[in-house]
């Protein structure tokens, strides 16, 4: 049966002297009512089947006066209450009976016309109304595009723990599934932008409502990101586009087991292999490693201390981070001597395309709280592969809690093609496989002659020490590039190991259990944290204008060159500050890191004369 908006209009004591609502201005409505009508989808009106009753009523503690107030100040514009029978009522805040009577005009606010809000709030609940009856706001798929993941050990509930509210389209998405539904809806209806700030919203609206994706979009999705680098020296802004042009594949990305206790299960990521520009897509783009792009969901800690409490109740942010490849195999293979394994996964390109809009909808608007055991970077990585795989059942019904977890589940669904690591050897030189340092720097010490001497006991040794044992090994063998490389390899490693521990050390004096009165009365606290305010003045969020969902091409503010420059300037000077610090405090592990670098510096030398 045909939707049917009818409207009853009431007095109050509120309305005081304006009296009755006059026949121009009913006239006007039922015009509106028209227009909305015809715009709403079909499938809503055919839905429909009861009539629905409008009413004006006073929904505020105190009047309205002006409706671009109600952006600043949130207040209730209508309400629907749940019904029983065939007919439906929408409750409208009596503000909307004077500014019909203004007519039509601009406003402050996200729906950019007094009208436009009145037609999007009207159109809010309708939904609400269809909503009541199928159940739409309870769909997986909704729930999970909206961000309602299930949470929990044992019993599990849909929860949405974005705390990003500056980049929603509306904060009032995140109170229930119900109002996610339809706060989206008026806007997938109202904002021609819609489609391309939240894509994986519109084309589940699209599907659902049976219309054509992009009747109402006049943009283009923007393919940008950015992506501060770790090198922020050489290159603190890299500026990449998630071009699907240029996707060959995705990759699960398992880092193994760590030995830090958050990392015991390994670790959950995703490469995106995009080939160079020009190149046709085909298994060669796998050796175009620069291309490559890393998506990691990690606890955002900025603290210099790890608080593992912390981590099991929520309290540090959970993100979507776009990492190089080079610089995150480095990471897990020297840093912390872990194996990499990058699985690739049988995706058609339609489930591509879904994965790349989600990976950038959480990039841009996406906060969440990191829990340990309930809402870590193998359950969000899940969580993405749902979006994308709307139509894979074994996915959708699948809830993992750990990365090994995940990947157990991508090899048994065939998703992943395991097959790729049957020969290890051949996987590392494809670029399937990355392992740990563990077995080359065995290799290293036994070419230096020390079978022996485990890497662990080795790197204790002082640096003038270990000097020795590479003049020593220089002298006796022929090779000397060999030795010299070899050597290089070991004091590298060995370099970035006393980086973490001095680090650790230096956030255990100042913000532990214990701290040093004398260094906290070095300002080296203050220091740091005016360090890391500096680094977030390079965050991707600092060079947008408002707006919600992915940035449009014209959201972006150019960054002059001259601010990069400044940043970069003031970062040294607070380094050089906390180095001297450094040297202060803690002479002896300064004095070890220096006698590294020096043992760096000459077998460099060797390599170069050779």
């Amino acid at each position: 049966m045909k939707l049917t908006i009818w409207l009853l209009i009431l007095t109050f004591s509120a309305i005081g002297s304006e009296g009755l609502f006059s026949n121009s201005s009913s006239l006007e409505l039922k015009t509106l009512l028209t227009e909305l009508e015809s715009e709403l989808p079909g499938k809503i009106s055919r839905d429909l089947d009861s009539k629905v009753k409008i009413k004006f009523s006073s929904l505020n503690n105190k009047e309205i006066s002006e409706l671009d107030q109600n952006c600043h100040e949130k207040m209730i514009l209508a309400r629907t209450p749940r019904f029983t029978t065939n007919e439906a009522v929408i409750y409208l805040d009596q503000v909307f009976l004077r500014e019909l009577k203004r007519g039509e005009r601009s406003i402050n606010c996200r729906h950019t016309t007094n009208f436009k809000l009145i037609k999007a709030t009207i159109a809010h609940e309708l939904m609400h109304i269809y909503d009541f009856k199928n159940k739409l706001s309870q769909k997986s798929q909704f729930l999970n595009i909206a961000g309602f993941i299930a949470k929990g050990l044992v019993v599990k509930k849909r929860t949405n723990l974005n705390t990003m509210l500056e980049r929603s389209v509306d904060p009032y998405e995140f109170k229930n599934a119900e109002e996610s539904l339809a706060v989206n809806f008026e806007h997938f209806l109202y904002d021609s932008s819609f489609q391309c700030r939240k894509p994986s919203m519109a084309k589940f609206f699209a599907e659902e409502l049976n219309l054509a994706q992009s009747q109402n979009s006049h943009c283009d999705i923007n393919k940008k990101i950015v992506m501060t680098s770790q090198n922020i020296a050489s290159t603190p802004i890299l500026v990449r586009d998630l071009d699907f042009s240029r996707l060959y594949e995705i990759h699960y990305l398992f880092a193994g087991k760590g030995e830090e206790v958050m990392s015991r299960f390994g670790h959950a990521m995703f490469r995106l292999v995009f080939c160079a520009k020009g190149k046709a897509k085909g298994p060669s783009c796998l050796n175009d490693l620069s291309e490559h792009v890393v998506i990691s969901f990690r606890a955002n800690i900025t603290d210099m201390t790890t608080n593992y409490a912390k981590g099991i109740n929520g309290e540090y942010p959970s993100q979507l981070f776009f990492l190089t490849l080079p610089e995150v195999v480095n990471e897990y293979t020297k840093g912390e001597f872990r194996d990499v394994f990058s699985l690739p996964m049988n995706l058609t390109d339609k489930q591509k395309s879904a994965f790349l809009h989600r990976a950038s909808e959480l990039y841009w608007s996406y906060k969440g709280k990191y829990y340990f055991f309930t809402n870590n970077c193998a359950t969000e990585a899940m969580n993405l592969l749902k979006v994308a795989m709307t139509d894979n059942f074994e996915v959708q019904k699948k809830e993992v809690v750990t990365p090994l977890g995940l990947n157990d589940f991508l090899i048994k669904t065939k998703i992943g093609n395991v097959e790729v690591f049957n020969d290890l050897k051949l996987a590392e030189k494809k670029g399937y496989f990355f392992p740990g340092l563990t077995e080359k720097l065995k290799l290293s010490l036994k070419l230096i002659g020390l079978n022996d001497l485990s890497f662990e006991d080795f790197s204790k040794l002082s640096g003038e020490k270990r000097l020795e044992y590479y003049q020593a090994a220089l002298e006796t063998h022929s090779d000397q590039v060999a030795i010299a490389a070899n050597a290089l390899r070991l004091e590298d490693v060995i370099m970035r190991s006393k980086e973490i521990l001095f680090a650790k050390k230096l956030g255990n004096e100042l913000f532990g259990s214990d701290p040093n009165p004398l260094l906290h009365e070095s300002n080296a606290g203050q220091k740091i944290k005016e360090l890391q305010m500096l680094y977030g003045k390079l965050s991707p969020d600092k060079f947008l204008k408002p707006g919600y969902g992915i940035p449009l091409t014209d959201e972006f503010y150019e960054i002059p060159t001259s601010f990069v420059l400044e940043i970069n300037e003031q970062i040294k000077a607070y380094t050089h500050d906390l180095k001297n610090i450094a040297q202060e405090f803690f002479h002896n592990e300064v004095d070890e890191l220096k006698s590294t670098m020096n043992n760096r510096l000459e077998m460099i030398k060797i390599i170069g004369i050779k």
